[in-house]
């Protein structure tokens, strides 16, 4: 991947929360933490010019910083960006319906709590929309128009961060166009762009209907076909998560844009998506 998630060396934790960094089909994008303090991290990667687009799903209704920032400074701080006079940082704070930067200090956001916060940056222009769950707070980037802020210190490259903590509380970062929930703004690329396919044949797996086949059967004859990647043989359908999980981590798989099987409440509706990928 052009960007394969958090730089695990560039993570910053304070106090003792539990939990950590998850990782979902060979990237890390998730930050999580229950009890006291926080867990924040860097995505890989920087943008240092035109439009990009990112979204972060904040859940648990606790503390969750989301920024950006400019790229030559290390962020530090508890919200993902150093407080000294030359860094260029913007975040918000959805617990307390903040939005800061270095240039205006802090104003109200307009919204707060649980959802899929959207980021849209124009890095050439440094004008820049949030919005929520597939609502722009103010104007519309696809039409350029009344941009949440705007800002005058150029920012180089731009990198984005999220944080986690103070309870039970994730921020999963979403930035390639297969993950997102909501449309590309019109002219904006997603932060990250998967790397070119490969040369040769692309794998595939025999359809097998899971709607009409039980799971030991579907789930057995999906190992058979990676049976050369090492894949385990089913647990029986209460644990259909649990090998999906592993199912989804193998190289082939990966490179189907195999979708998370936590998003499904049926085993079967994950199965057809993956042969729908596949």
């Amino acid at each position: 991947m052009a960007d394969p998630g958090f730089d695990l060396s560039r993570t910053f934790v304070s106090g003792t929360p539990s939990g950590g960094f998850s990782e979902v089909n060979n990237r890390f994008v998730e930050a999580f933490s229950a009890g006291s303090g926080f867990r924040s991290a860097v995505g890989f990667g920087s943008r240092n010019s035109g439009k990009v687009y990112f979204e972060v799903t904040a859940t648990g209704g606790n503390s969750c910083f989301i920024g950006w920032y400019r790229a030559a400074a290390i962020p530090t701080d508890l919200a993902g960006a150093p407080n000294t006079s030359s860094a260029g940082y913007f975040y918000i704070n959805i617990l307390s319906n903040q939005f800061t930067s270095q240039e205006t200090g802090t104003i109200a956001l307009g919204t707060s709590g649980d959802g899929t916060y959207m980021f849209a940056l124009d890095l050439s222009s440094n004008r820049h929309w949030i919005g929520k769950n597939g609502t722009w707070l103010t104007g519309n980037p696809s039409t350029n128009t009344a941009p949440f802020f705007t800002n005058t210190i150029a920012l180089g490259a731009a990198g984005a961060r999220v944080q986690a903590g103070f309870g039970d509380s994730s921020a999963r970062f979403l930035s390639l166009e297969s993950e997102l929930l909501y449309p590309l703004p019109t002219g904006f690329s997603p932060w990250s762009v998967p790397d070119a396919p490969s040369a040769g044949p692309r794998f595939s797996l025999l359809p097998v209907d899971p709607y009409t086949t039980p799971f030991d059967r579907w789930a057995s004859d999906m190992t058979e076909q990676l049976s050369g990647y090492n894949a385990p043989a089913p647990a029986g359908e209460a644990a259909w998560e649990r090998w999906a999980e592993i199912i989804v981590g193998l190289p082939p798989v990966v490179e189907l844009g195999a979708p998370e099987p936590r998003q499904f409440a049926r085993w079967q509706d994950w199965a057809a998506r993956l042969l729908s990928a596949a």
